[in-house]
């Protein structure tokens, strides 16, 4: 099976975990198109829209919050795939983010390699969700 290739931009508050997340799945072969702090039109507008966008959404401990951009990104590439990074959920945030668009979500912890395994898996074989333990 031949690996599917990704623009992948990456959102999330925090510019060093955003590089460092950047530094891993480049490592592993993605095409990081973008890093930003959150979505906006100007990014969504650099991007080929001919090609599929995965983007990499860090959440951290406000998942409800990620809806919205969640939506706005649907709403300008549909075909685009989401995959949400949430440190903190509860299960009505993870509907939530499903509803709003989300293809996956995982749980980012510190020297394991699950997420990166997770987008990865995703990547080459459409999983939809890794199981991770939640709040509700």
């Amino acid at each position: 099976m031949q690996r599917r290739t990704f623009a992948t931009i990456l959102v999330g508050p925090n510019t060093l975990a955003r590089e460092g997340l950047s530094r891993i799945l480049r490592a592993a072969g993605f095409r990081i198109a973008a890093s930003v702090p959150y979505i906006t039109e100007a990014v969504l507008d650099s991007l080929s829209h001919d090609q599929i966008i995965l983007l990499v959404l860090d959440a951290g401990t406000m998942l409800e919050r990620a809806t919205g951009q969640i939506e706005a990104f649907k709403r300008r590439c549909p075909d685009g795939r989401v995959a949400v990074l949430a440190s903190y959920y509860r299960l009505v945030d993870i509907v939530s983010a499903f509803q709003a668009g989300a293809n996956s979500q995982a749980t980012p912890m510190p020297n394991n390699p699950l997420v990166l395994l997770s987008v990865d898996a995703w990547n080459e074989y459409g999983c939809p969700f890794v199981p991770v333990p939640f709040s509700s």
